[in-house]
Parts: structure tokens; C-alpha cells; sequence
């Protein structure tokens, strides 16, 4: 069905895994009017933190302007994911969000009138369309539907990255009881979001409760390989060591621990913009 809809609005695309967003991520804060690209693509890979509308009329105007994605057609589908997620929820604003879009390319066209399919908005998805194009009838729900194809497992990416929505990720999840391409896909997909999104963490985490042995098995063997764990200094003297510690308030009070305990620290993949933190330099041991 999202293939048929991709080739009835003149969109062509080699399926793919999910990749980096639009550009590489940098600690930057999407706040103010002047959004940069880079601020841009830190949005777009975690709106869900705020779900903060405002910057989607920023980066479908800088997408119409420059073209990224008739360069970059991997990155359709979670841009449709994730545009979906924000048609829906702000109707009222679609009309003007997709301005800009009327005169890109066709790539990007596309893209946004899928997206707008997807949300429902199947009179405004026509007017990105090439004339005399057809659009099946009603959507599929990337929520409950399992995907078939690595172009809808980046769907349900973009629709994550847009609400944080847990079952999404669980339909990606729902890939991995097969032995065939798609269940590596979906396997190097939430290994390459699982450094990046801490909730994804705790979502395969309880996905692995609920899941079959097997499906289990091949979750919590994602979890060992990507994610940090509980890092301990030594309780004991050893060989001398320093480490640089960027740590919250609650983490401070690991420092309060006797001498005689060590004190342990949990890694996560980012902290929010406004969030205050404290930088420590600890050396261990004596030689």
C-alpha cells in the first residue's frame, strides 16, 4: 500500500534502514525564530522531547528551499513518518505549513503528500500529486499494523521520533520474529536508535517482558550490545585512572557515598538544552 502510494505520487526510493537525520546532530537549541539546519535536524530526530509544532513550518520551508531531499530520497519516509504525526495534531495549521511545498521538487512533493495521506488530509495530499494521480482509500494505522517492508519500518521511525509513541517502536519490534531481510532491517534500525533515544531503551525493555522467548532473546541481545551499563569506580587502590564526569544534581549525591563505597553512575545518550549540569575530573587510585 505505501509503495503504491509512493509511485502514484511520482515518488521512487530504494528502500533503506533508519540513518542519521538531516545532518549530523549537534547540542544545539531549537528556541527563537532563526532555526539553523543543524538545529533543524536535532528537532526533527527528537521532537518528541516537547512536541513542540512550531519549528515544522521552519523545516518544510528550508526543505523546499534546498532541496535536501530530491539529494537524500532515504530520508522520505521518516520525514513522512514524522509530518503525519504533526498534520494530524495541528489541522489547522497544515494549509500554511505546506505552502512552501507547492513549488520544490517532486521528491519533496511527494513526500509531503504522503504524509498528508497518511494523516488523512487525502484533498490537500492531491494538490502535491502529479495531475491525474490516484490515491487509494483510507491510510494504514502505522500504530497497530505490522510493517512489511523496510520503507514502513522508516514510517513508523519518523512517527516515533514525532510523539515517542512506545507502539511504534513495538510494531518495528513486531519484524523481528522472521529470519528474512526485513527482520535485519528492523535489527540494525533500533540498534542504531538505541544509543540515541534513552526512551527506546525502556520501551524494548518492556517489549522484552511481553514478547515470545525468542523475539525476547533477540531483544535483550540488542539491549547488551548497544546499551552502557552501570559504570562503577573502584572501590579498591589500582592502577591510576582519571575520568571526566558531565552529571546531574541527582547524580551529585553518589559523591556523598563513605570512602569505603564506590559510587556508580548510570550513562545516557542526552540531556535537554535547559538542563543544568556539573562537570567533575576524578582520579582513582595510587599508581
Amino acid at each position: 500500500m505505501i509503495r503504491s502510494v509512493l509511485r502514484r505520487t511520482g515518488f521512487r526510493l530504494a528502500a533503506g534502514t533508519a540513518m542519521m537525520w538531516l545532518l549530523a546532530v549537534t547540542v544545539a537549541a531549537v528556541a527563537g525564530p532563526a532555526r539553523t539546519p543543524e538545529a533543524l535536524g536535532d528537532w526533527a530526530e527528537h521532537a518528541y522531547l516537547d512536541r513542540d509544532p512550531a519549528p515544522v513550518a521552519d523545516l518544510l520551508a528550508w526543505l523546499a528551499e534546498e532541496k535536501l531531499v530530491e539529494r537524500r530520497r532515504d530520508m522520505a519516509p521518516r520525514l513522512a513518518g514524522l509530518l503525519a504525526e504533526f498534520f494530524r495534531a495541528h489541522p489547522e495549521a497544515v494549509p500554511v505549513w505546506i505552502a512552501p511545498v507547492a513549488t520544490s521538487g517532486p521528491t519533496t512533493r511527494s513526500t509531503v503528500a504522503l504524509a498528508l495521506w497518511l494523516a488523512g488530509r487525502a484533498e490537500l495530499a492531491r494538490t502535491l500529486s502529479p495531475p491525474g494521480a490516484k490515491l487509494p482509500g483510507a491510510p494504514p494505522d502505522l500504530a497497530t499494523e505490522r510493517p512489511r517492508t523496510a520503507v514502513e519500518i522508516d514510517l513508523r521511525w519518523g512517527a516515533f521520533f514525532a510523539s515517542g509513541r512506545d507502539d511504534y517502536v513495538g510494531r518495528i519490534v513486531d519484524a523481528l520474529d522472521g529470519d528474512g531481510d526485513l527482520r535485519r532491517v528492523a535489527e540494525d534500525s533500533l540498534a542504531a536508535n538505541l544509543t540515541r533515544h534513552e526512551r527506546i531503551v525502556h520501551i524494548l525493555r518492556d517489549e522484552a517482558a511481553r514478547r515470545p522467548p525468542e523475539i525476547r532473546a533477540r531483544i535483550e541481545a540488542l539491549l547488551d550490545r548497544a546499551v552502557p551499563r552501570h559504570t562503577p569506580f573502584p572501590a579498591t587502590d589500582g592502577e591510576f585512572s582519571a575520568l571526566l564526569l558531565v552529571a546531574d544534581q541527582a547524580a551529585l549525591a553518589e559523591f556523598s557515598r563513605p570512602s569505603s563505597e564506590a559510587p556508580t553512575f548510570t550513562s545516557v545518550t542526552r540531556a535537554k538544552t535547559d538542563r543544568k549540569v556539573f562537570v567533575k575530573a576524578i582520579f582513582t587510585g595510587q599508581r
